[in-house]
């Protein structure tokens, strides 16, 4: 008997040897290489949520990167008093100011070194970022393909041809890694950038769920082994563990998600051209990360339920403040044809509207506002009852964002 308790203690002792060997050698492999980020990291506090910064590059298939580095920024907030996870979405052409006054994206920081983008990121969101992982267009393909695949429900078509080739229609889906590429990049959809940052969480949240399935330290410790080599981290292979322990069985419905809140404006220097750039206010991101913070986000404008707007029952406005010629007039047939109220149509006093706006006023003005926004698949809601003088019930001011209704 005493033999067999030995015998027992010894194997036990070489698993946990073992075990301990595969955890090191785990962290080697997926180790941040050619990297100064440590000197922006700022270690965990005891008791306050942590912040993951993923880094990912999508590629492109048809056209070159705009300006290269990551196209999604994507913040992993745990809360250590409660256990919950949230993703937070920073687009890689966030409008950022640099220390030259003239506006950057916020990926390009990346290119002076992966410090320089963790502080752009913790400047922009005001949270100290504790952990870094990095993940390339080869890597979300190979993750995705060893994971077997990512469950999805489509609610729109993916046919982006910038995108992939690849056509995904609307129902589910078990996405490969070359599809999951696809819906990543994908931004011809109903309402733009604004859809691409819905299903990138939407992605994310599912392929953590997928991650974070395999039950046990051992297990999971197999699963990261089938996927070192397609990211890298500063996390330790005991971190990584860790943290699928403490979020085993999550389930992509349970993880808060929130995209950063704001408009795709086009701007030209004589620098960098033509430059298609997410402007999002500090105030509208403070509030956001509130939101957050507090566990629970408000609905978006998009999410309003507008089918009991009656498009006939209202009046509008339209201000061509795009510069482009023909620009209300066409937006006023398109609105006509769906039984909208159109009275009257002209040019805006000046034409240097970054974004389209939909002034609204009364009761039912944000709802009215947002079935306008349905249909021309752009413009942002503004309560103008204070600082806009029309005679119509909508003001519909169209801005730089315009683009012309396929």
């Amino acid at each position: 008997m005493g033999f067999a308790l030995v015998a027992l203690a010894i194997v036990a002792i070489g698993v946990i040897a073992g075990v301990i060997a595969f955890m090191g050698n785990l962290g080697s492999k997926t180790a941040l290489t050619n990297s100064d980020a440590e000197t922006a990291l700022s270690a965990p506090k005891t008791g306050e949520p942590t912040y993951t910064l993923m880094s990912i590059e999508l590629g492109s298939v048809s056209v070159p990167l705009d300006n290269g580095g990551p196209d999604i920024l994507m913040l992993v907030r745990e809360d250590a008093s409660n256990g919950n996870l949230a993703l937070v979405n920073i687009p890689g052409n966030l409008r950022v100011t640099g220390d030259d006054n003239r506006h950057h994206r916020i990926s390009e920081y990346a290119s002076r070194g992966d410090a320089a983008l963790i502080e752009a990121v913790e400047k922009f969101a005001q949270v100290d970022v504790s952990h870094l992982v990095k993940v390339d267009e080869k890597g979300v393909a190979g993750i995705v393909d060893a994971l077997g695949g990512i469950d999805f429900e489509l609610t729109q078509e993916v046919d982006d041809p910038n995108a992939g080739d690849i056509y995904l229609p609307v129902g589910s889906h078990t996405l490969t890694g070359e599809a999951s590429l696809v819906l990543l990049r994908a931004q011809n959809l109903s309402f733009g950038q604004h859809d691409q940052l819905s299903l990138q969480l939407d992605f994310t949240a599912r392929l953590l769920e997928k991650l974070f399935s395999t039950a046990g330290s051992i297990g999971f410790a197999a699963r990261l082994d089938s996927i070192d080599e397609f990211f890298q981290t500063d996390l330790s292979g005991n971190d990584m563990v860790g943290l699928a322990n403490r979020h085993s069985g999550v389930k992509a419905s349970e993880i808060l998600q929130a995209s950063v809140p704001g408009f795709t404006s086009s701007e030209t220097n004589e620098v960098t051209g033509v430059n298609v750039l997410f402007v999002s206010k500090a105030a509208d991101m403070e509030s956001l990360m509130k939101q957050v913070s507090d566990g629970k986000i408000e609905p978006t404008a998009s999410e309003l339920d507008t089918s009991s707007v009656d498009p006939s029952s209202f009046t509008i406005e339209i201000q061509n403040g795009a510069s482009i010629v023909g620009a209300a007039a066409a937006t006023a047939q398109t609105l006509t044809s769906h039984g909208f109220n159109v009275e009257e149509v002209g040019n805006a006093e000046q034409s240097v509207y970054t974004e389209t706006l939909v002034v609204y006023k009364g009761d039912q003005g944000k709802l009215r506002a947002q079935s306008i926004i349905n249909v021309i698949g752009l413009g942002r809601a503004v309560d103008g009852s204070a600082f806009y003088e029309f005679e119509t019930d909508i003001l519909l001011i169209l801005g730089a964002d315009f683009r012309p209704i396929s």
